[in-house]
């Protein structure tokens, strides 16, 4: 990540990932490529901000560049907003954690917006996710969404402009100035979500099948996940009955076996555009979703 961010700051357009190439290629790659880099790297005109880490290399510890950053850049740690959260959000930070997820590049806590009472297995439920990277992957953001309680299941929201982020720059009080409202806002439109959902229960598609096949080729899914999307209609947690929803779960449940979680987001947040998509369409035809054969 971190050679990356540098990389489109010293390096030509499209070098970098030559680069890495040749120096997988032999230890004559290697040396080339790290000199090639150096070459470049002298004519950096410009400072940046570096986050460093340890990292053990042929049985030593050599410090690393973990992320790159330039000079406006504010470090906001996951700890910071995790505390922030809890300070400013009011009777919000009550809010039961549905799952949260820390990697050395990416947090995210998902809030049930309701009392843990409440929660109830495999139906639909208000959550809200908050989402920070402390290399720079993204920006610190809250946004609403649905959450089923069936593998850790969750849905995105379905109105991307319903989420709140803040770049990291500048003075951290914004942020917490903010969070109270956003949970408030985003309640709102995580709500919104459940009753989207509950109305894709009772919409039905004439072909689940070739119909989830075609929305996801559309958004230039790789073959494999829309094969195992397509089997995920017949798993045991997926809505039966070749609904809408049945569509939504399978694309959400398959997201579980992604191991990055931000491809995981980008599934889930797939799942979302289909329901708004697939509400629509179903308005024009009297409820339901018709296939084109």
């Amino acid at each position: 990540v971190g050679a990356g961010q540098l990389a489109q700051d010293v390096l030509p357009s499209r070098f970098f990932s030559g680069l890495r190439d040749l120096a997988a290629m032999d230890l004559h790659g290697e040396k080339l490529a790290t000199m090639a880099w150096a070459k470049f790297a002298t004519k950096a005109s410009k400072p940046h901000l570096v986050r460093t880490v340890n990292v053990n290399v042929d049985k030593q510890v050599r410090r690393a560049v973990r992320s790159c950053h330039s000079q406006s850049y504010a470090p906001y740690s996951n700890l910071q907003f995790v505390e922030d959260m809890l300070s400013h959000a009011g009777e919000f930070a009550s809010l039961p954690v549905l799952h949260w997820t820390v990697t050395d590049s990416v947090m995210r806590i998902r809030f049930a917006g309701c009392e843990s009472g409440q929660i109830e297995l495999n139906k639909a439920t208000p959550m809200i996710e908050a989402w920070n990277s402390e290399v720079g992957l993204r920006r610190v953001g809250l946004r609403g969404g649905m959450f089923k309680l069936v593998c850790t299941n969750g849905m995105g929201h379905w109105d991307e402009k319903k989420e709140w982020n803040w770049i990291h720059r500048g003075d951290a009080e914004r942020i917490q100035v903010g969070v109270r409202s956003a949970f408030e806002d985003l309640l709102v439109s995580a709500r919104g979500v459940v009753d989207a959902y509950q109305q894709a229960l009772g919409t039905s598609i004439d072909d689940a099948f070739k119909w989830i096949e075609m929305e996801m080729e559309r958004s230039d899914v790789p073959q494999r996940s829309i094969i195992a999307a397509q089997m995920a209609l017949n798993d045991s947690s997926t809505t039966p009955g070749g609904k809408l929803a049945s569509v939504v779960d399978a694309i959400t449940l398959i997201a579980q076996d992604e191991g990055d979680i931000i491809q995981q987001y980008e599934l889930e947040r797939l799942a979302s555009n289909i329901l708004r998509r697939g509400l629509s369409e179903a308005l024009r035809n009297d409820g339901r979703i018709l296939v084109a054969t």
